[in-house]
Order: structure tokens, then C-alpha cells, then sequence
């Protein structure tokens, strides 16, 4: 019991060591700003305000080029989708790696694909969610389930779309074709 005690004062000590030097705080410590500002370099709110690199009406299948850099949405391209719609049900948006999948597990579990949604309302665009995805590797079959997201939205109404497919999530990464499909359930 005696051992338990000196083992957990030991501990408590080192603890507040860490916190007065500054190597462990809050999550408003610099570590935590600078990787937010790497992802807002990374694409961001700034996207609702670039000039469109395509536009659809009612539905969109499109994929891009491998090298990509829309002013305004650094190393992103921008999709808009006017009067979005899937008659009798929810409309979907399915943004997916459209190039040649990673062929190690590291390159796969790397591989990264991002969507920025902005929804138009009022005469403008108005950011909506956002949502990520790294590549899966499987062990069994040594190939890469490449990353993919999606999500519901509502029919009759217009959405941008800021995409990104990278090497990985870093904002230095290169770009990769990144797809876009939207549909409905």
C-alpha cells in the first residue's frame, strides 16, 4: 500500500511539473493554434467566397484533375449544385478519391479526402458542416479501401461544395482527383 502512495505522489508531482513548464495545457496552448491554422490553410469558411470550378443543376457526377488550386480555397475545388434534387426522397452527396488507390498501408491510411458544405441562403453562401476521411487498409486482400464521406441534404435547395483529395491531411500535401455524386435514398 505504501508503494501504491509514493507511486501516485510521484506521478501527481511530475503532472504539475508538465502543466507549470507549459508542456501540458489546455487546448488553447500554441500546439492547438497551429494546427488549426494548418487547417484552415487547408481549405475553409474562405471557399464560400471563390468563383465555382464547375456548376450543376439539379444533380452532379464530376471528377476532377489530379492538380488543383481554386484562388480562394487553397488546393481546393469548388462544386456548386443549384436546385439539388431527388424526387421522392432525401438527396445525397458522396465526395470520393477518384484516383489510382495507394498501393502500401501507409500511403492508404494517409490517403485523405475532405468536403466543406455551404448552404445558399439569403443570397449567399452560408457554411453547413464539413466532413473527412482517411483510406482503410485491409490486411486481408492488401488493397486500400480509398476514403469516401457523404451525407444527406435537403432537396430543391442549392449547395457549394469545396473538395479536396490529398496524400494526406497536411496542408502541404499533393492533391489527388477528388469525385463528387450526388443522388438520393
Amino acid at each position: 500500500m505504501g508503494r501504491v502512495i509514493s507511486r501516485m505522489g510521484i506521478v501527481s508531482v511530475c503532472a504539475g511539473a508538465l502543466v507549470l513548464s507549459g508542456c501540458l495545457g489546455s487546448a488553447e496552448g500554441e500546439g492547438f493554434e497551429e494546427e488549426v491554422v494548418e487547417t484552415e490553410q487547408a481549405m475553409g469558411v474562405e471557399c464560400a467566397g471563390a468563383t465555382a470550378t464547375v456548376s450543376f443543376t439539379g444533380s452532379a457526377d464530376w471528377e476532377s484533375v489530379q492538380t488543383y488550386n481554386t484562388p480562394s480555397c487553397y488546393k481546393g475545388v469548388v462544386v456548386d449544385v443549384n436546385n439539388i434534387l431527388f424526387p421522392g426522397g432525401v438527396a445525397t452527396a458522396t465526395v470520393y478519391w477518384a484516383d489510382s488507390a495507394p498501393t502500401t498501408q501507409a500511403a492508404c491510411e494517409d490517403s485523405y479526402v475532405a468536403a466543406d458544405v455551404f448552404k445558399w441562403v439569403s443570397g449567399s453562401w452560408s457554411y453547413h458542416f464539413s466532413m473527412d476521411d482517411h483510406g482503410v487498409w485491409n490486411a486481408g486482400t492488401g488493397k486500400c479501401q480509398t476514403p469516401l464521406v457523404g451525407d444527406g441534404l435537403g432537396t430543391g435547395q442549392s449547395f457549394r461544395f469545396a473538395l479536396t483529395a490529398r496524400t494526406s491531411a497536411s496542408s502541404s500535401a499533393s492533391t489527388r482527383k477528388v469525385g463528387i455524386q450526388t443522388g438520393g435514398i
